[in-house]
């Protein structure tokens, strides 16, 4: 990491800190009481944004979600952004070009903070300054993190992978906590 990306790590971490947190209203969901998720996820490689489109299909399919918002946020310029990252209707993305000095994202992420979601799911390891802004940012009934990440102060329910956090193990926590049909 360059000394310019660790200043502006800084400088993004005191401002994430000195954020309000939105006003809203803490209720806890299962997959069955949900019907509107969010998701947020670092943009790694196709292989990725496949797993996490099946996903999102599982979700609705076997748990009768009836929304599931996706942003990802792709850590490159959009001159390079990679072919599969094309808009699509739940899926959108944000980019370099969308944050500002503070790694703030400041373009293409008002729609999804809008959505009045039930639960906001971090898939990101947790510490990426940008989707932690989000995070954040969001009024989502109930957030998802990972123990031992910066995103975890923000969540209202923890997710502890140990040392390894593969996706698919993280797709089956969640499964497995939020398959429980007495959360109302």
């Amino acid at each position: 990491m360059t000394v310019g990306k660790k200043i502006r790590e800084l400088a993004g971490r005191r401002a994430l800190r000195s954020e309000a947190h939105p006003v809203r209203n803490r209720r806890g969901f299962s997959f069955t009481t949900a019907g509107t998720i969010g998701l947020l996820y670092k943009d790694v490689d196709e292989e990725l944004f496949k797993k996490i489109r099946q996903y999102t299909r599982q979700l609705k399919e076997q748990f009768g979600i009836k929304y599931v918002y996706v942003m990802g946020f792709v850590d490159e310029t959009d001159k390079r952004l990679p072919v599969y990252q094309s808009r699509k209707l739940e899926f959108d993305f944000f980019s370099q070009s969308d944050i500002n000095w503070h790694m703030k994202p400041v373009r293409r992420v008002a729609g999804f903070l809008k959505h009045e979601l039930d639960i906001l799911i971090d898939l990101s390891s947790g510490n990426e300054l940008p989707i932690n802004f989000l995070m954040k940012a969001s009024p989502a009934s109930m957030k998802i993190g990972l123990k031992g990440s910066r995103s975890e102060k923000y969540a209202d329910l923890v997710i502890d992978l140990g040392a390894t956090p593969a996706t698919e193990r993280y797709f089956e926590q969640l499964n497995t906590y939020l398959s429980n049909n007495r959360i109302r």
